[in-house]
């Protein structure tokens, strides 16, 4: 549905724009979870001829939770770019099928950050390597 007028108000997705105002209390960010479904999936079927892929999200761009959720459902993974970051992809508890770091200015406690954040500190693979320095780094994300 995403935003449509309803008896003269404004709607995301069937919920008024003015409950929501209320629920926050505040200025807010509202999206549609509908309308990012569907441009999700128009990107994909538009990129579908091409054989090897892999869909990916800049978590720059949007880090919210419940956006992380939304395109990891839908197959996408995640380019990131701290372990801020990484930590926000572990937080929407969700896997993603590939998660990438690349970051021209690397620093260590970043990778240690992102190879093992305290919250996935559990489900790291015993005797899994560590992985080596440089510019672009791969890792699982076990949620």
């Amino acid at each position: 549905m995403s935003f449509k007028m309803l008896d003269g108000e404004l709607h995301a997705d069937r919920v008024p724009l003015a409950t929501i105002g209320k629920a926050a209390g505040t200025h807010a960010y509202v999206y549609s979870a509908t309308q990012l479904r569907a441009k999700a999936q128009q990107f994909k079927a538009a990129l579908a001829p091409i054989e090897q892929k892999q869909l990916m999200f800049a978590v720059k761009a949007n880090p919210r939770p419940a956006v992380l959720r939304t395109l990891a459902d839908l197959g996408f993974g995640a380019d990131i770019v701290s372990g801020g970051m990484a930590i926000a992809l572990t937080s929407c508890r969700r896997p993603y099928p590939r998660t990438q770091f690349s970051h021209t200015a690397c620093r260590d406690g970043w990778l240690q950050q992102i190879e093992m954040p305290d919250d996935v500190r559990a489900h790291k693979a015993p005797g899994k390597p560590k992985p080596s320095a440089g510019r672009r780094k791969s890792f699982f994300n076990p949620y």
